[in-house]
């Protein structure tokens, strides 16, 4: 197909040689004793950035957000590096916590804070801002209807 549309693209070489996608990526290595399915999971998921972001990680950030399996350092990571606009972005397409954390994850926006601020330049302003608007968005949104019909609300 694609050389089929060659003579469309000015300036294309003609090199279709199979690319190593599917090759095994090296898992990262750490000091902390991270279990090997942990270790599977980053490299499967990062592939070759899985050792850039375990060498980002903070202290205590290489462990797993309560009842997931995301460590938090894969929200710096995110923060860092996954052209995060909004508070939502990171927390509902980047890591998807908000649709996998009780609450949407609200009740860890402190430490969330605490690791994405910085990563993202937000000032304290901003960051407020997009708290509420997330808080907003899923509470209206992505929290379970009352019998009412209404959402209910969490608050952090």
């Amino acid at each position: 197909m694609l050389r089929q549309a060659r003579g469309q693209l000015p300036g294309w070489l003609d090199a279709l040689a199979p690319c190593a996608v599917f090759d095994p990526v090296a898992l990262p290595h750490t000091e902390a004793r991270l279990a090997a399915p942990v270790l599977r999971r980053l490299a499967g998921r990062h592939g070759e950035a899985a050792q850039a972001l375990v060498d980002a990680a903070q202290p205590g950030e290489l462990e797993a957000i309560p009842g997931t399996e995301t460590l938090w350092a894969e929200l710096r990571w995110a923060a860092r590096l996954e052209a995060v606009e909004h508070l939502d972005d990171l927390l509902l397409r980047r890591t998807r916590l908000g649709l996998l954390l009780r609450g949407g994850g609200l009740q860890h926006l402190p430490r969330i804070r605490a690791i994405c601020q910085p990563e993202l330049g937000w000032l304290d302003a901003r960051w407020d801002e997009e708290a509420a608007r997330y808080r907003s968005l899923w509470n209206n949104h992505y929290s379970l209807p009352t019998a009412a019909g209404t959402s209910t609300t969490h608050e952090a």
